[in-house]
C-alpha cells in the first residue's frame, strides 16, 4: 500500500484507499494502473458533461463517471456523479452548471490526492 503518513486527512477523503485496495487485490501497481485509466476516461466523461443542453449527453457521462468513480473508490465523486443523473429535463440548466463545476473541482482533487498518494504523473 503507497505511504500515506504525510497525507492530509482531507486528501484521504477524496478516495478510499481500503476500497481501492480490496477491488485490486491490495496489488499497488494495479491500483496505479486502474487509477491512471479512469483519469484518462474522465477527461472524456467531463467532454460529455460539458454539453449541458444535451440531457442525453450529460446522463451518460453522469452514469459512466459514478460507476468508473466508486470502482476505483473515488465515492465522493461517484456521489456527485449520482446526484447528476437526476439533473434532466429543461428547468435544470442552472442545476447542471453549477453541479458541473462541482465535479470539475472534485476531479481535481481526487487527481491531487492520487498524485500525493502514489506520485502518479496524472
Amino acid at each position: 500500500m503507497a505511504d500515506i503518513s504525510n497525507t492530509e486527512s482531507d486528501t484521504l477523503q477524496a478516495i478510499d484507499l481500503e476500497f481501492l485496495s480490496a477491488n485490486t487485490m491490495a496489488d499497488e501497481e494495479l491500483q496505479r494502473e486502474v487509477l491512471h485509466l479512469f483519469f484518462q476516461q474522465s477527461a472524456v466523461l467531463l467532454e460529455g458533461l460539458s454539453q449541458l443542453d444535451d440531457d442525453r449527453s450529460w446522463y451518460q457521462a453522469a452514469h459512466a463517471l459514478k460507476g468508473s468513480a466508486r470502482g476505483v473508490g473515488l465515492l465522493p465523486l461517484g456521489l456527485l456523479a449520482e446526484q447528476a443523473e437526476t439533473l434532466v429535463g429543461p428547468t435544470n440548466g442552472l442545476k447542471r452548471r453549477a453541479h458541473f463545476h462541482e465535479i470539475v473541482e472534485e476531479v481535481e482533487r481526487a487527481r491531487s490526492a492520487v498524485r500525493e498518494i502514489f506520485q502518479l504523473e496524472i
